[in-house]
């Protein structure tokens, strides 16, 4: 293992165990037991949750225009090495409403729990092989650790670079909902890690004792290298406890804190939200209701196209009920959809984990 990555001076990008994933004075020395959790029969698995340690974790990158230079980033960077991006003057550079943002949300399935063709070690190329053949610009994951998953995706797609932060601030021990992206294309501004509480900037923190685990967001602001389009991307893993109103706060979280982050900016979210299509917390997500007057005004790609409802969860069946689409792609009004799919298909003759990926291709919407 690399080691966590910590916050640089301005204008420094260090690539260390995955983009910028995670803080290294946010990790602790828990000595704790790390345990399989259970889903009964629910589309959930996770690590149970470790409670002894709470962390305020935020992380920023100060990022200054330099109109005598353009982007730098030496092509030996990668690995341990600094990528270094000094941002240019985009005055009079105009966006390329042309070029879209492909995006991917996949829950990866956690490595335990499982055995034969569903290990990860078994799975993995597979997995590898349906993120390429895809070949997305942003890619939002669920159920990632960082050793094996994040750190093995990393190495296999170098092209993909990662942000974020694990549910319950250890640095460690815990799911992941991380941002991937083509480090090519885009750099990093700014991101953090939430959790899904009344208090977001302490992990972990619960909204209800109720519910499983901790759960969190991870938030970043990308910036696109050619033309300096700004946008921000968010990935989650609601919990999948039945208990009335869980998902509704964690609904209402989200759309709070996207408000407060997006600053204006066009936004996508992608996640498995563990309910479906036009439950309450959709409806919360998308405006057509309210949870304790808070509404949202995202769009979910999939109604905006038209598409006929296809389920995403399959339990390792590999036929997903059209009533199961857990997984959505959403996007406020800075973005507009173009195309959207769930990819069923095997690789190497493989399920790539007990989830379908949903895919979506999103224009910049023209002023």
């Amino acid at each position: 293992m690399n080691g966590l990555k910590g916050i640089v001076p301005v204008l420094v990008f260090v690539a260390a165990c995955g983009g910028s994933g995670g803080n290294a004075d946010a990790v602790a020395d828990l000595g704790a037991d790390v345990a399989v959790g259970t889903d009964d029969g629910e589309s959930d698995t996770s690590l149970e949750p470790v409670t002894d340690a709470a962390h305020d974790v935020t992380h920023e990158r100060d990022v200054t225009p330099d109109s005598d230079s353009g982007p730098e980033i030496p092509e030996d960077a990668g690995g341990d090495a600094p990528d270094v991006f000094v941002m240019p003057d985009y005055a009079g550079v105009p966006i390329d409403y042309a070029e879209h943002v492909r995006m991917m949300t996949f829950n990866l399935r956690t490595p335990f729990a499982d055995e034969g063709d569903r290990l990860w070690e078994n799975r993995k190329e597979a997995v590898v092989a349906q993120i390429e053949d895809y070949s997305p610009d942003i890619m939002v994951v669920q159920e990632a650790l960082i050793i094996p998953q994040l750190e093995y995706l990393e190495e296999a797609i170098p092209r993909l670079d990662w942000v974020g932060l694990d549910n319950s601030g250890t640095g460690y021990f815990d799911e992941y909902t991380a941002i991937f992206y083509d480090q090519s294309k885009f750099v990093v501004l700014d991101w953090k890690t939430f959790a899904l509480s009344n208090t977001p900037d302490v992990l972990p923190s619960l909204v209800s004792e109720d519910q499983r685990f901790p759960r969190a967001v991870t938030w970043g602001r990308f910036l696109r290298i050619a033309d300096g389009f700004q946008f921000d991307i968010f990935s989650t893993h609601w919990d999948h406890a039945k208990v009335e109103g869980l998902r509704e706060e964690m609904a209402r979280i989200t759309v709070e804190q996207m408000d407060i982050l997006t600053e204006g900016r066009p936004a996508l979210i992608g996640a498995d939200f563990n309910c479906h299509y036009d439950s309450l917390p959709y409806n919360i997500m998308v405006g057509k209701a309210e949870w304790k007057g808070v509404s949202g005004n995202l769009t979910d790609v999939w109604v905006e196209l038209g598409l006929p409802e296809e389920g995403t969860y399959h339990s390792w069946n590999g036929v997903a009920d059209p009533s199961s689409r857990i997984d959505w792609l959403l996007r406020n009004d800075g973005f507009v959809g173009v195309s959207a799919d769930v990819l069923t298909a095997t690789y190497l003759g493989l399920m790539t984990s007990d989830h379908f990926p949903v895919v979506a291709e999103f224009a910049i919407r023209t002023p």
